[in-house]
């Protein structure tokens, strides 16, 4: 590994011997649990608290501190962008402004939303459940005008 400038620095496995100083690591940018191997929302870098003259540039970097690439918290990263919407309808505010009362009210009420993230748990591999007797895939989608989601929902019957 050192021949192609990869320096090992540690590694993390399965093994609770090998894991007992760390209950979480980072890893592709999310933190994961090894002892359970369960991806985890990362919070650390998110302030819940906003300041007096809350601005689209501060609604923006708050919002944008949520890192997931898989996109399982993608229904409440879908808020702020909603509300980034509402401010910029209103062209005359700049970046620094003060936001209207309304939007900095739906903004902190999503901001108290957040420690619910850390309640959402999913196992990354689902290969081995696929030999159970009854196998069941349900996809749901929606849209509006203001966004589109869908769901894949699994379901395993022993």
């Amino acid at each position: 590994m050192s021949k192609a400038g990869l320096e090992l620095t540690g590694w993390v496995s399965y093994s609770e011997q090998q894991n007992q100083e760390k209950t979480k690591c980072s890893v592709l940018g999310l933190l994961w649990e090894p002892n359970s191997d369960l991806p985890v929302c990362d919070l650390r870098n998110i302030s819940t608290e906003i300041n007096d003259a809350c601005s689209k540039r501060q609604l923006l970097s708050i919002s944008q501190k949520i890192f997931d690439p898989i996109g399982f918290t993608a229904p409440v990263a879908l808020i702020p962008k909603l509300l980034m919407q509402k401010a910029w309808k209103n062209s005359k505010l700049t970046w620094d402004q003060k936001l209207p009362p309304e939007i900095v009210e739906e903004f902190e009420n999503w901001l108290s939303t957040l420690e619910f993230l850390k309640l959402i748990q999913f196992t990354r591999y689902f290969g081995y459940l696929v030999d159970e007797p009854t196998t069941n895939i349900y996809m749901f989608s929606d849209a509006s005008g203001k966004a589109f989601a869908a769901c894949v929902f699994f379901f395993f019957q022993n």
